[in-house]
């Protein structure tokens, strides 16, 4: 097979082959402001009325060149809000700096045809930032494009794609040492080879021509399938899926948690079948999650839910019992779909005041640090390699600290939905809020209220919208107690790990309302530290403000496992308890 590169690859090394390690989609279509393209719905400068993405990206760690300053209403803490730019060499730094931080192993980079335009020509440096960010980090890269809008262009097309690899991704890229190769030869990945939507896709025998040429060309050729039936094609387009090298079938949207096992059970054993018999390697595509309701009206919010990490640790699981181990995780950046792997806002603390919704990581009643899905990301390429065994439960914990857990309560409406005819709006928590709410305990005590409240800050909240309230009658002039959880959590503890929160009494009694602790072995943090649910002397009158309230957990608990965060009465004598509790941290 003769080569015909622009340029001469590298060669296949040790270091950079593609087999056996994990890759993420790599979007970078985040715009700036000379065009705020994929932040917003118009181009124009992302505000709390003008916003397109899923979930927020956290930029608290990308230097001050990446970013770029926005017309949002500033962070809670009054910091103002900057977004960054994609290519931007700082940013592109920052992201191979984190994969190699996380442990995934590179990218594969998304070009669609839209921006294979000779227009664009002059807009392509960022492949070269891209290769050098690469060597710089020990990661690798390799170009996927997506043939969406390819469809009826003809041999124009056809040739238009051409000529850009020859002319744009080839100078640019494949004399890196570190473009990934497979079986000797450098990698292309053509995503979108699919007889189903004949207007977007190029239809089968250009398809075919595309991979025959790439092929010819030198390259290693992967396909990228989003028609799930594949594997079963008898028409046009099997000859363009036995042409491949690799097969790579999409699956976000194809699932959810309670579909997942049948999806797997109904089509792995099939592709692998396929792969095997054809000779062919196998990328599957793993997702954390997914939704796009601010970027497609008719999408729901959280619709495919991430489940605290369980979702994409369950695919892992399935992949890896079955041999299988290289994956492509979609995507690395993607926050417009949810689906994006890079550091987001953990809960409304990391996101813009107002009344814009924003999918965060405490969507599903687990707080997780921004940097979660990182972390996971990394041990899932290494359980894939067979570098560490395959756990029943998520491997990595839900934070590393500072902060492990913490709850403002608030929610925000969703964009709205049309359901019928009929406009209707979704309220939707971005905090932990109470998922898992439950009366553990109850005694002598009659409950009238134990919810999240909307109200006034300095009244119901002390920050925010919202706050947890907590109201009863204790009847009867012994010992009265009940036990309310909020959530469950997995927290182990720290030296020097504090909980804090805001807490307003309305009532004498209401004083002796606090936050508990429930930990691994049944007992609670207030036998260890009376304190926590003792009188504050706090409660002032009606005009009681809002006070803090700190507690260090004791180190005899240090090395236990914090369960469940609680709000709990315990108190003698009859009478009647209320009280308001905000920004509950456990932090260190």
């Amino acid at each position: 097979m003769a080569n015909t590169f622009t340029v001469t690859p590298c060669g296949q090394t040790e270091a950079n082959d593609l087999i056996g390690r994990c890759f993420a989609g790599y979007q970078l279509w985040f715009g700036s402001p000379d065009c705020w393209g994929h932040w917003s719905p118009t181009k124009e400068v992302p505000s709390d009325t003008n916003y397109r993405t899923e979930m927020f990206p956290d930029c608290v760690e990308y230097p001050p060149e990446a970013l770029h300053d926005t017309a949002f209403s500033p962070y809670p803490d009054g910091t103002p809000v900057r977004l960054y730019a994609s290519k931007s060499p700082a940013t592109i730094d920052t992201h191979f700096r984190w994969m190699k931080e996380y442990g995934i192993d590179g990218v594969g980079v998304q070009r669609f045809f839209g921006a294979t335009s000779a227009e664009y020509a002059e807009r392509d440096d960022f492949l070269a930032e891209i290769m050098r960010a690469a060597e710089c980090h020990g990661r690798l890269a390799y170009m996927m494009y997506d043939t969406s809008g390819y469809g009826g262009g003809g041999e124009q097309a056809l040739a238009r794609m051409k000529a850009d690899v020859e002319v744009n991704v080839e100078p640019r890229m494949l004399a890196s040492p570190a473009y990934a190769h497979a079986h000797g030869r450098p990698v292309m990945c053509v995503w979108g080879l699919s007889p189903l939507e004949g207007k977007r896709y190029p239809p089968a025998d250009e398809a075919l021509e595309l991979v025959r040429w790439l092929k010819e060309r030198g390259y290693f050729v992967i396909g990228g399938l989003p028609d799930n039936s594949w594997a079963e094609e008898t028409g046009p387009y099997a000859a363009v899926y036995a042409a491949l090298d690799m097969i790579s079938p999409w699956t976000p949207g194809r699932f959810r948690e309670e579909t997942l096992a049948a999806w797997v059970e109904d089509h792995l054993a099939r592709d692998l079948a396929y792969v095997h018999a054809h000779g062919q390697e196998y990328q599957p595509v793993l997702h954390a999650g997914f939704a796009w309701s601010n970027f497609k009206s008719s999408g729901d919010p959280n619709v495919t839910p991430r489940t605290a990490g369980a979702f994409l640790w369950e695919q892992a699981k399935r992949y890896a019992a079955a041999g299988v181990r290289q994956a492509y995780f979609a995507m690395l950046d993607e926050y417009d779909e949810g689906t994006a792997l890079l550091k987001a806002a953990p809960d409304s603390y990391a996101l813009p005041n107002g009344t814009p919704y924003f999918q965060t990581l405490a969507a599903d009643g687990f707080w997780l640090s921004s940097d979660f899905y990182l972390r996971l990301g990394g041990a899932v390429a290494k359980t894939l390699r067979g570098e560490c065994a395959v756990s029943d439960d998520v491997p990595v914990p839900h934070s590393e600290g500072p902060v492990f857990w913490r709850n403002g309560f608030e929610m925000r409406e969703a964009c709205a939905k049309v359901r019928g005819g009929t406009a209707t709006a979704r309220l939707c928590a971005v905090d932990v809020c109470v998922p898992h709410g439950k009366v553990l305990e109850q005694e002598a005590v009659q409950l009238e209220v134990a919810s999240v409240l909307e109200g006034a800050v300095g009244d119901v909240c002390a920050t925010g919208r919202y706050a947890f309230g907590f109201a009863g009658v204790c009847m009867s002039a012994g010992r009265c107690r009940v036990t309310y959880r909020l959530a469950k959590t997995a927290v182990t503890v720290s030296e020097g790990l504090t909980l804090s929160y805001k807490f307003r009494p309305l009532s004498a009694e209401g004083d002796c309302v606090g936050v508990d602790l429930l930990l691994d072995d049944g007992t609670r943090l207030s036998q260890y530290l009376p304190a926590a649910l003792a009188p504050k002397g706090v409660f002032g009158g009606e005009d009681t403000a809002f006070a803090d309230v700190e507690l260090v957990l004791p180190e005899e608990l240090v090395g236990r496992t914090v369960t469940a965060v609680l709000v709990a009465y315990d108190a003698a004598g009859e009478g009647y308890f209320k009280a308001y509790l905000d920004d509950i941290i456990l932090q260190r």
